[in-house]
């Protein structure tokens, strides 16, 4: 018996309209304090260049100190499960909300690592915490996400979830993350990325000199 077009037609519309219902409903369900963020910073971690970093060569775990005293920023803390890999270059910037971004780059399969601040009670001004390691997806890029004191630390990897998973359960034993899964296209800001087209200048970041940077705690080099 043939069937109605137009019948079949709204039954195929109906299906994918459901479909779609379904995964935001389970894409929402799997949202964290911070994934917004987390989200906008894999399309960041894309369009990142080497040149748009300050080069540095040291140990990942070392950069805290150089966060709190050049830039006065606290906890902003690489968890030793990224401490012991070698840099390539790193930078301080300023997102859209003005809030200031750590960002690292590692040789260690290219991956980049952000630090940004957790996301707050808009009535209270706590943290809103959140346990363990969460996943998020955008644009072929994943990111694995964890909060610490007050401060959201994200590695990311162009790839799927299992490049991430060794480094993040060597030294949790076992893996449980939740998985999101959702598209984002946000506007960018700084020289982290490109705005409506135009190029603006990186804010808050600066140009380390030349040379040999230490104290008591750590020792790294600074490429000219």
């Amino acid at each position: 018996m043939a069937r109605n077009p137009a019948v079949l037609a709204i039954s195929i519309a109906v299906v994918v309209i459901a479909g779609v219902s379904v995964f935001q409903v389970l894409s929402r369900l799997n949202d964290f304090p911070g994934s917004a963020t987390a989200r906008k910073l894999l399309t960041v971690a894309a369009s990142t260049r080497p040149v748009m970093l300050d080069p540095v060569s040291t140990e990942a775990g070392t950069l805290s100190d150089l966060f709190f005293m050049k830039h006065g920023l606290e906890h902003y803390d690489v968890p030793t499960e990224f401490a012991d890999f070698r840099t390539i270059g790193c930078r301080v910037f300023e997102d859209e909300e003005s809030r200031r971004i750590a960002q690292i780059w590692l040789a260690e399969k290219r991956m980049q690592l952000f630090l940004f601040p957790a996301e707050r009670n808009a009535k209270t001004g706590a943290v809103l915490p959140f346990p363990g390691w969460r996943y998020v997806h955008q644009e072929g890029w994943t990111g694995a996400v964890t909060e610490r004191s007050g401060v959201c630390f994200m590695a990311t990897v162009r790839g799927p979830e299992k490049d991430l998973e060794p480094y993040l359960s060597k030294a949790t034993g076992a893996l449980t993350p939740n998985v999101m899964r959702s598209t984002f296209f946000p506007s960018r800001q700084g020289s982290s990325a490109v705005e409506q087209g135009t190029h603006k200048p990186l804010v808050g970041s600066s140009i380390l000199p030349p040379g040999i940077f230490c104290n008591s705690n750590f020792r790294f080099s600074i490429a000219d």
